[in-house]
């Protein structure tokens, strides 16, 4: 005998509707944890806690929040995404490149975000030509670069794959 989570629901709810509550429900989660790390985000770059918040309730009252509501795939995105991009800025560019990977499996948009890590690799790559031998920094940009957009666009590819197969 399994457990079922919305199992009081069920006798009052048929399973289409009690899906549809599970996706409201999943995806009012997401848009919360979105907007939290969209204000810790914020604190990271603007380094005003005052201005965060204000982004980050500007990100809630947005009328487009329509589609964190509705049963779209844009709350997970967001809240990946946002990971992804503080993870990028504590400079954890592996954990920033998973998050933006899983984003990327959630919705194809997330194949902009490479542009995010290009940036990152780019400027550390500038910084560093003064201290250490430009041709060995340059072989290892362009690796990191290559591996970067392979690591973002596979969940993309993968997908296309399956829908096409």
């Amino acid at each position: 005998m399994g457990t079922e989570p919305l199992r009081p629901l069920r006798d009052l709810l048929s399973q289409r509707s009690c899906l549809l509550v599970s996706v409201a429900l999943l995806n009012f989660l997401f848009s919360v944890l979105a907007a939290v790390t969209l204000h810790d985000l914020g604190c990271l770059v603007l380094h005003c806690p005052h201005q965060a918040f204000y982004a980050a309730m500007l990100f809630c009252l947005s009328p487009a929040n329509v589609f964190l509501a509705a049963g779209y795939s844009e709350a997970l995105f967001s809240f990946l995404t946002f990971s992804a991009m503080g993870q990028l800025e504590r400079e954890r560019s592996w954990a920033s490149g998973l998050l933006f990977a899983l984003a990327t499996g959630v919705c194809s948009n997330g194949l902009v975000s490479v542009g995010f890590l290009l940036h990152s690799q780019c400027r550390g790559f500038f910084s560093s030509l003064v201290v250490m031998n430009p041709l060995k920094q340059l072989i290892k940009l362009m690796a990191s670069l290559c591996l970067s957009v392979l690591t973002v666009s596979l969940p993309f590819a993968l997908f296309q794959y399956y829908a096409y197969t």
